[in-house]
């Protein structure tokens, strides 16, 4: 069998003298396809025959013209999903994700990342981090200065999991065309990455290529893969704070599900070959899955409660609070962030946080050095209600509170987060997004829940999302470990910036961060609940 060819367009605008264009071009050599990765008239591109076969992206979000209505050698592909088209697999997502409403969901991404590799990745979407090592001479224009806010995480991940050989997008519509990259570093497998301007602009708006074997080793101008590396060229773009250079190196603590402090669905899996227990010297299980994991030798005593029978980890005596001196979160603690304090109230206050989701991530704090908000005193649980529905009247509702209660090695003084969010937030792909990625699943729970329902020493997660309020809890002696950022990780990958789960991406320098508070300060004033 001959090599497939196919022909590949940017945002179509007419169809007309498209399909001229493309008889001409079948005509010299016979293309068995052509796809489109931009936006296009969808009534009049489906009702008209087309002189070859010419696949369109449509958004899951819009309607599926009817079949009856679909001219010959047309074919619409919505949402997502795999075609093969000849001997090749092709892969596509269409949509934007920053679009109003959003054009694919982080659940759509990872269904077609479970579907395997591909030949083709069709997106319109352009990835995230796509300039992290182009000269600026090599990026668009119309992107130059917007290259930390252009594509998506997302389909970045997407195409570092699917490996395709040939990934093409269409919007924004610009032409812009990568060096070959490596998938990793010891693999001969590269993708070429191609974007494509509009129908009609000067720029390059179709590409045509021959789809050969798979070469067995790369050329010689491979490149690493953009969206692992640092960007270390000179750039004539503004200064930003370091964290800003688009790089996806830090991508791997979202991965929950690739690690081992993931808990559900790897719990009780076995161990690569060559592991052996520590704690027994026997292969065939991780050291938590250990058979003597939970019972200690004779003669041990629990160091807290000094009591023999168990682990000093399965204690469920309370760990000693951390002096106030040492605290992060207590106003009397020379170790307190006085500069990131919005407005403090009598028995709370509110602050923003360090290494923000986004500018206006707050924290709702109390003042005495209190665990949770099940040992919270009335006047703390007052402030507090008053300072999340001020919260939630200056974000118009559209925001995710949650209170973490999970045991770590240090004390924990309460916080609660308040992240603004999109008006579309789909609160239950938030929560299938938790069961995936981390394990956690959540239990919807009704408006008058509050956590002094479960048990005192019982580990949760409180979620107050728009529309729905969710827990996760553990009873004590649940020994299941939970990733501590759950919950940011999940609204990272919502907002389509995933490598924002380490909040240590997005530090700020301590001027940034003074001239953030005034800025927030500023906006909370009209609704502080505790005016002078």
């Amino acid at each position: 069998m001959d090599a497939p060819k196919i022909l590949v367009l940017g945002t179509v605008t007419a169809t007309a003298p498209l399909y001229r264009r493309l008889q001409k071009l079948h005509a010299k050599q016979k293309f068995d396809a052509a796809f489109c990765v931009g936006t296009f008239p969808v009534e009049e591109a489906v009702a008209t025959p087309a002189p070859l076969p010419v696949y369109y992206l449509l958004p899951a979000n819009d309607p599926m013209p009817d079949a009856s209505s679909i001219a010959a050698n047309v074919t619409v592909l919505h949402g997502h999903g795999q075609v093969d088209v000849g001997p090749l697999r092709v892969g596509y997502l269409a949509g934007v994700f920053h679009g109003e409403p959003p054009g694919y969901t982080p659940g759509d991404v990872a269904a077609l990342e479970a579907l395997g590799a591909c030949d083709l990745l069709l997106t319109q979407d352009w990835p995230r981090g796509f300039h992290t090592l182009l000269p600026d001479d090599r990026i668009p224009g119309s992107l130059r200065h917007k290259t930390d806010a252009t594509g998506s995480y997302l389909v970045a991940q997407l195409a570092m999991r699917l490996r395709p050989r040939y990934h093409f997008a269409g919007v924004p519509s610009a032409h812009c065309e990568l060096p070959p990259y490596r998938n990793d570093q010891d693999s001969s497998s590269f993708t070429r990455y191609i974007a494509l301007a509009e129908q009609g602009s000067d720029q390059k708006s179709l590409y045509a290529c021959v789809i050969g074997p798979a070469p067995s080793a790369p050329p010689a101008d491979v490149t690493p893969c953009p969206y692992t590396a640092t960007r270390t060229e000179p750039s004539s773009r503004p200064a930003k704070r370091p964290k800003t250079t688009t790089s996806m190196a830090k991508l791997a603590p979202v991965e929950v599900a690739q690690t081992r402090w993931a808990m559900g669905p790897q719990s009780g899996q076995p161990p690569p070959p060559g592991y052996v227990c520590r704690l027994c010297s026997v292969a065939g299980h991780y050291i938590e899955d250990c058979p003597q994991a939970s019972t200690p030798p004779d003669g041990y005593v629990c160091n807290r409660c000094h009591q023999p029978g168990h682990f000093i980890s399965a204690c469920s005596m309370k760990r000693a609070s951390r002096e106030p001196q040492e605290c992060w979160f207590c106003l009397a603690s020379p170790s307190v962030e006085a500069h990131l304090i919005v407005n403090i109230g009598p028995a709370m206050y509110v602050a923003l946080a360090r290494g923000p989701l986004n500018d206006s991530h707050a924290l709702i704090i109390p003042i005495s050095h209190v665990r949770s908000s099940r040992e919270m005193s009335p006047d703390e649980r007052s402030d507090l209600d008053k300072y999340k529905e001020a919260l939630k009247t200056m974000f118009n509702g559209n925001c995710v509170i949650y209170e973490r209660f999970i045991a770590t090695r240090a004390a924990t003084h309460m916080q609660v987060q308040v992240v603004p969010v999109d008006a579309a937030f789909d609160s239950r792909a938030f929560r299938d997004l938790c069961a995936r990625e981390s394990g956690v699943d959540f239990e919807v729970v009704d408006d008058k829940f509050t956590v002094d329902r479960i048990a005192s020493d019982s580990q949760f997660i409180f979620v107050e999302a728009p529309g729905e309020r969710m827990l996760f809890h553990m009873e004590p002696g649940d020994r299941r470990r939970v990733p501590l950022q759950v919950v940011r990780q999940a609204l990272a990958v919502m907002a389509g910036e995933p490598a924002k789960a380490d909040w240590n991406m997005c530090r700020l320098s301590v001027d940034e961060e003074t001239a953030q508070r005034d800025r927030f300060k500023s906006q909370f004033a009209p609704f502080d609940p505790f005016p002078e």
